[in-house]
């Protein structure tokens, strides 16, 4: 009972700033005003991808009608309801695989504090984190329907794994991987083979037809739209830049830890931390610990392999065997929507949330059993507890940047808000070189991006306002992944020059162009 309050305790620390007052918006995650939401529909939008219904509907509703500011509509309905399906999600699948086995809760933690997803939602990538919030139930119900064969354990799985799909499909493909390895160990190790190819094909045709059923509003909407590319943009499908996102290494990601933890810049990669490779020692240990007769020795044996699986996607190119990769990426389908490959953490965030719990639970059971003394079987977890805390100190000491620190909406964009919605005429705004979390967007004056563009697009476009935006973030003007302050005015004086444009205001250091009729 301690010790699972203090995880509790831990999970709140690393968290608490998202209890306090303000905005999380930063990197991926917008900063939504009440006139941007206004313009949502109830009916799917084919402009947005299978986000879309879910974060235009919940917005609408509890801003627009129900009068609930932003900053905490954003917290109900993503942060908080992130912790939340995380939190039942990692110890129900803790629940399906360890049964009775001890320090189950150790699931939880390390399943929401490990560095990867730290870096997923600090960056604002909340789509994902959700996504990765349905893991461990989607695989744990699939295991639950496999061994008892319900119609009840078959919607269920089919329904969880629709509304991972609802946050983001590339993690659900993902985890098609661990239930197609699921199925491959269970048909080696098991006799009746038969009976196991029908459960698995059932639960393939039940689960695709509800998730399409579930899905379906934003599916028919963008397979009716004019782009037909709603799920693979075909600019992805290139070697450079699957060389450039590849930028984990095979030792990283054994180690459970992000090549970007803990500053979160993209690309950023650190010396390894000698210290993370405790958790694969303690992972892979589980297998030298069971017994010969022991009832779970085919589910470690699954995780166990579904944890390399993930740490040799997750390095993409990089050596070994990084060939393999690159030809998945360009033979495979769908697989051209990996070139982050990081994305296969998940994967072995799965395998160490089972295998470390049981490993530390068995070396309990060996120091109580030799010793004959109670009181030292939580030594073991106690002293992990420890290391974990040293771990992610940077999260639990709050220097972790992004969603990890709340701050109020910069008056230069509330200004900027009120300049634009005076102007009723519709015309789209170009942001250069990038948008901020904060920039303004509505119906009347959606926002576009370019580094560079020409006077064609700008006309053909029907832009108006040319904005550059204020760098809050420090995230936009960058040179060698550093703000440059010069590369923000050269900016501004590119723009002066340009014939068809005219600086004609600016709040604080946004400065607003308009081009000329």
């Amino acid at each position: 009972m301690v010790l699972s309050s203090f995880v509790l305790f831990l999970i709140f620390l690393v968290y608490r700033s998202w209890f306090f007052p303000g905005t999380l918006a930063s990197g991926d995650w917008p900063y939504l005003f009440k006139e941007t939401i206004q313009g949502f529909s109830f009916l799917p939008d084919p402009a947005n991808l299978w986000l879309g219904p879910y974060y235009q509907i919940t917005s609408k509703i509890f801003v627009e009608y129900l009068h609930i500011p932003w900053e905490i509509t954003e917290r109900a309905w993503w942060f908080w309801m992130f912790l939340a399906i995380s939190f039942f999600s990692s110890l129900f699948l803790s629940k399906v695989i360890l049964k009775k086995y001890k320090f189950t809760f150790l699931s939880v933690l390390i399943f929401l504090t490990n560095t990867y997803i730290l870096m997923i939602v600090g960056g604002g990538q909340m789509g994902v984190a959700l996504a990765y919030a349905f893991a461990p139930a989607v695989l744990g119900s699939f295991i639950n329907y496999l061994n008892k064969n319900s119609c009840r354990n078959l919607i269920i799985s089919g329904m969880l794994l629709a509304f991972q799909i609802m946050f983001d499909p590339r993690i659900s493909y993902i985890m098609g991987f661990g239930i197609a390895l699921y199925v491959f160990v269970l048909l080696i190790l098991n006799k009746n083979r038969r009976q196991l190819i029908f459960r698995f094909i059932s639960f393939l045709f039940a689960s695709a037809a509800i998730a399409f059923l579930i899905n379906s509003p934003w599916i028919m909407a963008r397979f009716f739209s004019e782009n037909k590319n709603f799920l693979i943009d075909p600019s992805l499908g290139s070697v450079g830049s699957l060389s450039f996102f590849s930028f984990g290494s095979f030792s990283y990601a054994f180690s459970l830890i992000h090549p970007n933890w803990p500053e979160n810049i993209f690309g950023k990669t650190y010396f390894l931390k000698p210290e993370f490779l405790i958790l694969p020692i303690l992972a892979f240990s589980s297998l030298f610990l069971l017994k010969k007769d022991e009832k779970i020795k085919k589910e470690i044996l699954f995780f166990s392999l579904l944890g390399l699986l993930g740490v040799f996607l997750s390095k993409g190119v990089q050596e070994p065997f990084g060939q393999i990769y690159s030809w998945m990426f360009f033979h495979i389908p769908g697989f051209v929507l990996f070139r982050d490959p990081t994305k296969f953490y998940v994967l072995i965030v799965l395998s160490y949330t089972i295998l470390i719990p049981f490993s530390l639970g068995k070396i309990s059971e060996n120091i109580s059993s030799r010793f004959n003394v109670k009181t030292v079987v939580i030594l073991p977890v106690s002293l992990f507890l420890l290391f974990w805390v040293f771990l992610v100190r940077p999260a639990l000491l709050g220097e972790l940047s992004g969603t990890f620190k709340p701050h109020q909406a910069p008056s230069a964009y509330i200004s900027l808000k009120n300049f634009l919605i005076k102007d009723i005429v519709y015309s789209p705004t170009l942001w250069v070189p990038n948008k901020s979390s904060f920039s303004f967007h509505s119906s009347v004056h959606p926002a576009l991006e370019a580094a560079t563009f020409s006077e064609k697009f700008v006309k053909e476009k029907k832009i108006k306002y040319i904005i550059v935006p204020e760098d809050t973030g420090g995230k936009i003007f960058l040179t060698d992944r550093k703000y440059d302050e010069q590369l923000y005015k050269k900016t501004i004086i590119s723009l002066a020059k340009i014939s068809y444009v005219v600086r004609i205001a600016e709040f604080g250091k946004i400065i607003v162009f308009q081009v000329r009729e």
